[in-house]
C-alpha cells in the first residue's frame, strides 16, 4: 500500500468530573501540536486509514468520504474527536487531505477500469 504523508494537529483536553453537576469541570485544552501521520488506502476493503493517529483505528470507508466531501465547510477535517483525559483530538487540513483523496480516487478508478 502507498503511504501518503500528511500533517495532523493534536490537542488534548483534561478535566475533572463533578458528580453533583454531572459534567466535567476545570476543563483545559493543550496547545495544538503538529504530528506527521500517513494515509493508506486498502483496496480490498475500500477503506482509507489514517496511520499514526491517536488510537490507531482512525479510518473511513471511501464512499462515505466521497459523499461527505461535497459538503465540507471547514478548513479542517476531524479524524479523531478525542476523549477527555484519554485520547487527543486529531484534525487534518481539508485541502491537504483532498489532494491525497483525489490521488487515491484516480488510482481506485484506474484499477477498476483495468479489472474489466
Amino acid at each position: 500500500m502507498k503511504k501518503y504523508h500528511i500533517t495532523s494537529y493534536w490537542q488534548t483536553e483534561t478535566g475533572r468530573f463533578n458528580d453533583d453537576q454531572g459534567t466535567f469541570v476545570d476543563r483545559r485544552f493543550s496547545d495544538i501540536k503538529e504530528k506527521e501521520i500517513y494515509v493508506e488506502y486498502d483496496k480490498e476493503t475500500d477503506v482509507i486509514h489514517f496511520r499514526g493517529g491517536p488510537t490507531g483505528y482512525e479510518s473511513y470507508h471511501f464512499s462515505s468520504i466521497e459523499y461527505s466531501s461535497k459538503t465540507f465547510k471547514f478548513d479542517k477535517f476531524c479524524i479523531c474527536s478525542g476523549t477527555i483525559n484519554s485520547w487527543p483530538r486529531c484534525d487534518i487540513k481539508v485541502k491537504d487531505f483532498m489532494k491525497i483523496f483525489n490521488l487515491i480516487k484516480k488510482e481506485r478508478n484506474e484499477k477498476r477500469e483495468n479489472d474489466y
